[in-house]
């Protein structure tokens, strides 16, 4: 159990004059007395602040510590929903959600499945909430087993909501090395800057597998992240939600379905060859009955 006195030690050792643990003892804060913080709420997968310094605006920052199943992290999912409803200023999540949202954050063992993701993915958007871009390693976490055995996933993000990005629009996150945890720290630094910054647009393929997905593309009020105007390849701007609707699903149906072309590779002639002639045969031969098994017995049944 964590007492006072250990918490005490590590502030020092930080070089930082005020810390705070949540209830649960799992979410642990320390800064400096150049920082003003208020403990808004205070729940076991979850800490809740204001945020004030004087070099940039103030903000609100939930720090989660999400539990490992996913029934016990729909009570933080309830709790991020009920907050969002409630604010109408910069506000960012940070943390280890112990989910990941697609295949890409995921190393090792099985393919991650969807249907994992789908709770958080609906719980971030009906939040208004965005994930941020980053720098350095891939993934975050790591199981520490030895390989082939070990997993890696980007368990530990930062989202913000609009109000963020229009009054922190030079936020930059940086995934640290690991060294005494088998979590990667993450150094985010606040800037601001009082010019009118990009707008960015995720767009994720399933969304348009649902039959409400043009009405909630329409429904202003149940997201906080509303896509104003879009911009077709010959310059038309469309500004009216049914065009966007349309617009944004026929960009990429388009992007995924071009036909083929005639390309001239003869300008490729100037680059050295790295492999040898029968290298080439190997890798250009027909798959065994085999192989071509094998591979079909690895797919994830769940994939599209």
């Amino acid at each position: 159990m964590v007492d006072s006195g250990k918490i005490e030690k590590f502030k020092r050792k930080l070089e930082m004059e005020k810390a705070y643990f949540n209830c649960s003892k799992k979410v642990w804060l320390f800064w400096t007395n150049a920082i003003n913080i208020a403990i808004l709420q205070d729940k076991e997968q979850h800490v809740h602040i204001k945020a004030e310094h004087n070099n940039c605006p103030s903000f609100l920052l939930t720090i989660v510590y999400a539990k490992y199943t996913e029934e016990v992290r729909r009570e933080l999912w309830s709790d991020l929903r009920n907050l969002a409803s409630t604010i109408q200023e910069p506000w960012g999540v940070i943390g280890d959600f112990n989910v990941i949202t697609n295949r890409e954050e995921k190393l090792g063992d099985k393919p991650h499945r969807l249907e994992e993701s789908l709770e958080f993915m609906e719980c971030l958007n009906e939040c208004g909430l965005q994930d941020t871009c980053f720098t350095g390693a891939k993934v975050t976490w790591c199981d520490n087993r030895y390989p082939p055995l070990t997993i890696w996933k980007r368990l530990d993000i930062l989202v913000y909501n609009s109000d963020w990005f229009d009054n922190l629009n030079n936020t930059a996150v940086t995934h640290l090395s690991r060294s005494c945890s088998n979590h990667a720290p993450l150094l985010v630094k606040l800037h601001h800057e009082d010019t009118q910054g990009t707008t960015y647009f995720k767009f994720l393929n399933f969304w348009t597998e649902y039959l409400d997905f043009k009405q909630t593309v329409q429904n202003k009020k149940r997201r906080k992240l509303t896509i104003r105007r879009i911009q077709d390849g010959e310059g038309n701007w469309f500004e009216d939600y049914e065009s966007i609707a349309d617009g944004a699903v026929h960009f990429y149906k388009n992007l995924f379905s071009e036909g083929p072309s005639n390309t001239d590779f003869r300008a490729l002639d100037c680059i050295e060859r790295c492999i040898t002639d029968e290298d080439n045969i190997r890798i250009s031969a027909i798959p065994t009955l085999q192989e071509v098994t094998k591979t079909i017995l690895s797919i994830d049944a769940n994939s599209s």
